[in-house]
């Protein structure tokens, strides 16, 4: 199932593949959210925890996705959303 507006509204979406038994849907989901929580530190100043993220799915699809908490300032989550696609910020 492709990851559309429609579907689930969010920019950072994870298609993780049909017909996966439950370990290694709980693989996938545990790499999308470290990956995730690894780069919100890596932009985030020490001890802050500025990328907080609300997680998304629907039911019957083979979607994860993350939005940005309402708290979260824009250019932070640009930030992570470059990151997670490989965008360099130079």
């Amino acid at each position: 199932m492709t990851a559309t507006p429609e579907i689930i509204p969010t920019d950072l979406t994870l298609e993780i593949g049909d017909n996966l038994s439950p370990e290694r849907f709980m693989t996938a989901a545990r790499a999308f959210f470290g990956y995730m929580q690894d780069i919100s530190d890596a932009i985030a100043p020490e001890g802050s925890n500025i990328a907080q993220w609300i997680v998304r799915v629907r039911e019957g699809s083979s979607l994860l996705a993350v939005d940005p908490t309402p708290n979260v300032p824009n250019e932070v989550a640009q930030l992570v959303y470059n990151r997670a696609e490989g965008v360099s910020a130079d």
